[in-house]
C-alpha cells in the first residue's frame, strides 16, 4: 500500500495492505502492521530519492543503461528519474534499463501520444526527466525542439527554410538562424572568382545561387559611345547600375550586387579588362 494512499485523518486508516487496523486488532498482527508501514515508507523513499537524484547513462545511443540512487525490483507507473544522457539519443527504437530490465524510451507529442525519438532528441550531456507510464519511459523535459513540431511542454520552433514565413510567434533555433544567414549573406562561405575569360559583353548571365553575389567589372566601350552595365529580375526589364567610358576615355570599374535569380550584363559591345565575382 503506497504512503500516498494513507489518510491524514487517523480514524480513516482502518487497514494497511489488507491487514485490519481496528480496536480489536490482535497483538499478533501488530508486528505485521509495523512491517508493512516500514515497507511502504521505504518504497516511497526509493521513489522520491530516485526522482530528485541525477543518474548518468552508459550503454549506447539506442540501448541506454543507468544505475539509480536506490535500486528497486519492479517498475511502477508514475516513477520519475532525472537522467543525464552521455551521448545524443538515437533515432528510432531506443530502450533504457534502470535495473529491472530494458523498457522503450519515447518522446511525448502534443496530442499526449508517444513516438520514437528523432536523432539527438536529447542532446549529449543533457539532463532530462523521464517518467514510466506502465509501458514505456517517456521523455518529459530536456527534449530538443524539433523544427515545426508542437509537443506538450515544448515550444514550436522554425526551420531555416521557414524563417521568412509569417509565423512571428515561433522562435528560431540557433542552428536555423546560422544556416539561414550563411546561405543568404554576401561574403559568408563565398570566394572571389575571376570570370574574365568566361564573360562576354552583350550577353546576359544569371545568378543561379541562393545567395546574393557581388560583381566587379573593369571595362570600356569599343567606340565613342558608353555602354550600360545592367541588372534585371526577369531578364526583360533592365536597370542600369553603371556605365563604361568611351574607347577614348579609358576603363571604368563598376561594382554591384546581383540578388539570387537575377540577371546581369554589359549592354553593347565593350572591351573587358577584368570581370570578377564574389559568389
Amino acid at each position: 500500500m503506497a504512503v500516498k494512499d494513507y489518510d491524514t485523518v487517523p480514524a480513516n486508516n482502518t487497514s494497511i495492505s489488507g491487514i485490519p487496523v481496528t480496536d480489536q486488532t490482535l497483538v499478533s498482527s501488530v508486528d505485521d502492521i509495523f512491517r508493512q508501514i516500514m515497507a511502504d515508507v521505504k518504497a516511497e523513499y526509493v521513489k522520491t530519492i530516485n526522482a530528485i537524484s541525477v543518474i548518468e547513462t552508459a550503454g549506447t545511443a539506442s540501448a541506454f543503461t543507468a544505475t539509480p540512487k536506490e535500486s528497486f525490483a519492479t517498475y511502477e507507473a508514475g516513477m520519475s528519474f532525472m537522467v543525464n544522457f552521455h551521448v545524443p539519443v538515437a533515432s528510432g527504437a531506443v530502450t533504457i534499463d534502470l535495473g529491472p530490465g530494458p523498457r522503450p524510451l519515447k518522446r511525448r507529442l502534443a496530442t499526449a501520444s508517444k513516438a520514437d525519438p528523432f536523432t539527438a532528441a536529447v542532446h549529449e550531456y543533457t539532463t532530462a526527466i523521464i517518467t514510466y507510464d506502465g509501458t514505456d519511459f517517456v521523455i518529459e523535459t530536456g527534449l530538443a525542439a524539433r523544427p515545426n513540431e508542437n509537443r506538450t511542454g515544448m515550444v514550436k520552433v522554425l526551420h531555416e527554410t521557414d524563417l521568412a514565413s509569417a509565423h512571428d510567434t515561433w522562435p528560431p533555433t540557433q542552428g536555423s538562424v546560422k544556416t539561414f544567414f550563411e546561405g543568404r549573406s554576401i561574403g559568408i562561405n563565398q570566394t572571389w572568382v575571376n570570370e574574365t575569360a568566361n564573360r562576354t559583353a552583350n550577353v546576359s548571365y544569371q545568378n543561379t545561387g541562393s545567395s546574393p553575389m557581388f560583381v566587379s567589372i573593369d571595362a570600356n566601350s569599343t567606340d565613342s559611345l558608353s555602354r550600360n552595365i545592367q541588372v534585371s529580375s526577369d531578364g526583360t526589364t533592365w536597370v542600369t547600375v553603371g556605365k563604361t567610358n568611351t574607347s577614348a576615355g579609358g576603363y571604368t570599374v563598376a561594382h554591384f550586387i546581383v540578388p539570387p535569380g537575377h540577371y546581369y550584363r554589359i549592354n553593347g559591345s565593350a572591351g573587358i579588362k577584368l570581370w570578377s565575382e564574389l559568389k
